[in-house]
């Protein structure tokens, strides 16, 4: 049984039209299939919980990727993706066609792959990137407002204007340091923020971390800093400490939220931990 999650207002309404090249291919094949749209935020992860030893398809962006992925059985059931929101980050990174059809031809009849992803403290996993800095504010002053553009260059004006390095202590291998930062990120995957390459050396398949900090640069300059992990030509300058590793703990005595796959939370601690090939999905025949 084929069960497709759909995120029916992903990408503006996306969700809902790529409904109808489901039910069109799918009635081709005479397959057995549901489709179940998501009504509000977390109902992904509820549904995902209801399926055993199923392929499960979810429709949407990063967040209802995310959420199905937190809501699955790992070891009994098979993901995969049709990307159809804003940023798409996570299918950037890992190829998934933005095209429906050719999405939806992977999922069904792709190439079996294993890739890695976050354990974030005991409960909670992440497929792409999780962190905490600059654009966690950042999502905070776009969050419950009309997702533009505007709003979120409006929201990274504003917390520039008043912003204050992160105490962040950093700690891996048994070695602890601490950073006066813009942001820190535990990273699966490449990208985030809709094409910020903030770690460009990641892999998904690799069984490992890479862990990107950014101090606040020596001149103050936020913007020239930011501009560089934009393009992913930051990794070398002097404001950026990078390295790879199967473990790390990020923790600070002011609470900061935290992100994970561009998901908002609070109250909880970045201790990060690689799943190696922990989640089952397809890419494309070659």
């Amino acid at each position: 049984m084929y069960r497709f999650i759909v995120n029916p207002g992903s990408g503006t309404g996306n969700g809902r039209k790529i409904e109808n090249i489901i039910v069109s291919l799918m009635s081709e094949r005479g397959e057995p299939y549901e489709i179940t749209e998501t009504r509000y935020k977390g109902h992904a992860k509820e549904l995902a919980a209801e399926f055993c030893g199923e392929r499960i398809i979810a429709v949407g962006g990063d967040g209802t990727f995310h959420e199905v992925l937190n809501g699955m059985d790992t070891q009994k059931c098979s993901l995969g993706f049709i990307p159809c929101g804003r940023g798409n980050d996570f299918a950037e990174v890992f190829g998934a066609s933005k095209k429906p059809t050719q999405a939806l031809r992977t999922a069904l009849d792709g190439e079996p792959i294993s890739i890695d992803y976050i354990k974030v403290g005991e409960n909670l996993r992440c497929l792409n990137i999780c962190g905490t800095g600059l654009d966690v504010s950042v999502l905070e002053g776009v969050e419950n407002k009309k997702d533009t553009k505007f709003t979120y260059l409006m929201s990274l004006i504003n917390c520039i204007k008043h912003f204050t390095p992160y105490e962040l202590d950093v700690t891996s291998g048994g070695e602890t340091k601490h950073y006066s930062c813009i942001m820190v990120g535990v990273c699966n995957g490449k990208q985030f923020g809709g094409g910020m390459k903030i770690s460009p050396l990641s892999s998904m398949t690799d069984g490992l971390l890479d862990v990107v900090t950014i101090e606040l640069p020596k001149n103050g300059r936020i913007m020239r800093a930011l501009w560089g992990f934009v393009r992913g030509n930051h990794l070398e300058k002097p404001y950026t400490h990078h390295f790879a590793c199967e473990k790390v703990k990020v923790t600070s005595p002011y609470n900061y939220p935290l992100e994970l796959d561009g998901e908002i939370y609070r109250d909880i601690t970045l201790d990060c931990e690689i799943v190696k090939g922990g989640l089952k999905t397809f890419k494309p025949k070659i």
